[in-house]
């Protein structure tokens, strides 16, 4: 997709739950999303300028305080390459765990932008993703 039609598919609510596969609100500069699991992300859209750059403040209720808790900063980019769009996104983290989450998360939101963005624009969404329990991240020791 061209740059300026991934940017739409970052900003436009309905175009943002297709793709993202759950529902997703946009509020004037607010946005928010409850994911399968149950992770609420909420946060502000800071700066817009189509169609290159999103700057973002936002955080997540993930079994912790919920926002304002402590806000992060992203900046996501759309360049032009020759097949369409590339998005890039550079997180602002303070620790390597936090940086090797924040990754992780990030890789999942736009493997299913690339994933599901011809389809978001097609007459038929694809299907919202069933709702799902978190799986434990704590490692048993024996």
């Amino acid at each position: 997709m061209p740059p300026g039609t991934t940017f739409l598919a970052l900003t436009d609510a309905d175009l943002y739950s297709r793709w993202l596969q759950v529902p997703v609100t946009i509020d004037g500069d607010r946005f928010a999303a409850t994911l399968e699991w149950g992770t609420e992300v909420r946060g502000r859209y800071e700066f817009v300028i189509p169609p290159q750059l999103l700057v973002m403040s936002w955080d997540f209720d993930d079994d912790n305080v919920p926002v304002p808790g402590q806000p992060l900063t992203g900046y996501l980019r759309v360049h032009p390459c020759e097949d369409g769009s590339r998005v890039v996104v550079h997180q602002l983290v303070d620790t390597a765990d936090q940086a090797a989450f924040m990754e992780a998360a990030w890789a999942m939101v736009l493997g299913r932008l690339k994933a599901n963005i011809v389809a978001a624009f097609a007459d038929s969404p694809p299907p919202q993703r069933p709702h799902r329990g978190k799986e434990s991240r704590v490692a048993s020791s024996d």
